[in-house]
């Protein structure tokens, strides 16, 4: 397949054919890429939103502890109220080893990732933390200085 010169009425050529057609097509992959990446970027920053339902028994068959990881009073207290209306058995409210959480996050304990990710729902879809380590809580969450969480993450 060749490409044929065409003019335009000015006079001018117009090329027509598979360097045109070549073009374009660079044009589109380019194009998709850049829509790619900016998409890719996006899921990465947004929170984990996952379809995690859990019943009421199986909200209060494990326990939480719920830290305080960014120094302002009363934060962990308010998250630990979230997840207690929701169903679950906080059993203690302290602070962390250290405020400079930027975000808040769930850290699941035993590997039973499904409870982590229900309390991360009830509290606006946070990150989950896998980190095992027998004996302690089952799952913690570390009220960063995200809080409170926004709906419109």
């Amino acid at each position: 397949m060749s490409s044929r010169t065409r003019r335009h009425k000015s006079g001018s050529p117009i090329v027509v054919g598979l360097r045109g057609v070549g073009l374009w097509v660079a044009i589109a992959v380019l194009a998709g890429g850049v829509l790619g990446l900016a998409v890719s970027t996006w899921k990465r920053h947004q929170p984990a939103q996952p379809d995690v339902v859990l019943s009421g028994d199986d909200r209060e068959r494990f326990h939480i502890d719920v830290l305080n990881g960014n120094g302002r009073s009363g934060e962990a207290s308010e998250a630990a109220g979230v997840l207690r209306a929701g169903g679950f058995r906080v059993e203690e409210i302290a602070n962390a080893e250290r405020f400079d959480y930027p975000q808040t996050v769930v850290i699941d304990r035993t590997g039973n990732r499904r409870r982590a990710e229900g309390v991360a729902r009830a509290l606006g879809g946070v990150d989950v933390i896998l980190q095992r380590h027998e004996g302690g809580r089952e799952v913690y969450v570390v009220v960063g200085h995200d809080w409170p969480i926004s709906g419109d993450q």
